[in-house]
């Protein structure tokens, strides 16, 4: 038998650049960063980051629908779009969307109202999908989370 299928989703708002103020975005944004890193801080073995990143991750289950996520994520974050569409003369802002499915057929769906976000901010969709795994068309599967 296959194993259950799974569908995982996250959205991030990223800030990355020279010279990112972590405490001014947090301080404006009224968020707490995921993650952060310097410029030229040590990533993975001898790698170093090539920018300073300020990163919020929605606190929501993966198992949740991506268009919970990006809900999620504009509704912490709306009220500072003059800010983020700011920022951007300077630094790079977007919104990092990820899918993961062990599942060969799927896909994510995010409303229109959802998809607000992007237009207001001037910035444009884009998501990453990762489908790996064991779970074949043919087998009888228990699906986990949808998405």
């Amino acid at each position: 038998m296959a194993p259950p299928i799974e569908r995982l989703a996250s959205a991030s708002l990223r800030i990355f650049g020279d010279g990112v103020n972590f405490a001014e975005i947090s301080g404006r944004l009224a968020l707490l960063p995921t993650h952060t890193h310097l410029k030229g801080e040590k990533r993975l073995g001898t790698q170093v980051y090539s920018h300073d990143m300020w990163l919020f991750e929605v606190p929501l289950d993966r198992k949740r629908r991506m268009d919970d996520h990006v809900a999620a994520l504009w509704e912490r974050i709306a009220w500072q779009a003059d800010y983020l569409r700011e920022l951007k003369g300077r630094l790079t802002v977007d919104v990092y969307l990820s899918y993961y499915s062990n599942w060969p057929d799927g896909g994510v769906l995010v409303s229109p109202k959802n998809l607000e976000m992007y237009q207001v901010l001037e910035i444009p969709f884009q998501l990453s999908i990762v489908v790996s795994g064991e779970a074949n068309r043919g087998d009888t599967v228990e699906t986990k989370g949808e998405n």
